[in-house]
C-alpha cells in the first residue's frame, strides 16, 4: 500500500488504490480471524469438519467406518474446497489448504453435506488440521465409545 501510495502520481487513483488495498486487508484479517474462531470439533455426537464461516459439516461418528491421517494431493488450484470424482465412484469433497488435506475420515456410505456449491452427495472428504495424529487419536476415541454406545 506504501509503494503504490508513493509511486502513483494521480491523487484520485492514489485514493481508490488505497481503498481497494484497504478493503482486502480488512477482508484478509476477517478471513484469518474465521479460522481461527470456527475449527474442527470432536463431540460425542459428531464430527464437525469447518472452514472459516463458508463450510459446516456435521457427521455423526456412526456414519464413519474408520479415520486416518494419511497425506493427500488434490489437483493444483486456488480453490480451497474442492469436488472431485472419489476413487468409489462417487463424490470427493476436499477442503484442502496449500493442496494438501490431512485427514480422511471413511465414511459407511455416502452423505449429502452443505457445501458453498449447495448441498452435494459425497463419498469421500479429505480436510487438513494442525495436528493430525492427535486429531486422529481423540477421533478414534469418539469412534470406538460411539460403537460402545450402539452395540449396548
Amino acid at each position: 500500500m506504501v509503494v503504490v501510495h508513493l509511486i502513483d502520481p494521480w491523487p484520485t487513483v492514489r485514493i481508490v488504490l488505497l481503498v481497494v488495498c484497504a478493503w482486502g486487508l480488512i477482508w484478509m484479517v476477517g478471513f484469518l480471524a474465521s479460522l481461527k474462531v470456527y475449527p474442527h470439533l470432536l463431540s460425542a455426537a459428531s464430527l464437525r469438519v469447518r472452514h472459516g464461516a463458508t463450510v459446516d459439516i456435521a457427521i455423526p461418528w456412526t456414519a464413519i467406518a474408520s479415520i486416518t491421517n494419511q497425506r493427500r494431493h488434490v489437483a493444483s488450484s486456488i480453490r480451497t474446497v474442492q469436488l472431485s470424482e472419489a476413487k468409489s465412484g462417487g463424490t470427493d469433497l476436499q477442503i484442502a489448504v496449500w493442496a494438501r488435506p490431512m485427514c480422511t475420515p471413511v465414511l459407511r456410505h455416502a452423505l449429502i453435506v452443505p457445501t458453498p456449491k449447495g448441498d452435494q452427495e459425497i463419498a469421500e472428504l479429505s480436510f487438513l488440521v494442525d495436528d493430525p495424529k492427535g486429531f486422529v487419536a481423540r477421533a478414534r476415541r469418539h469412534l470406538t465409545a460411539a460403537a460402545t454406545r450402539q452395540d449396548g
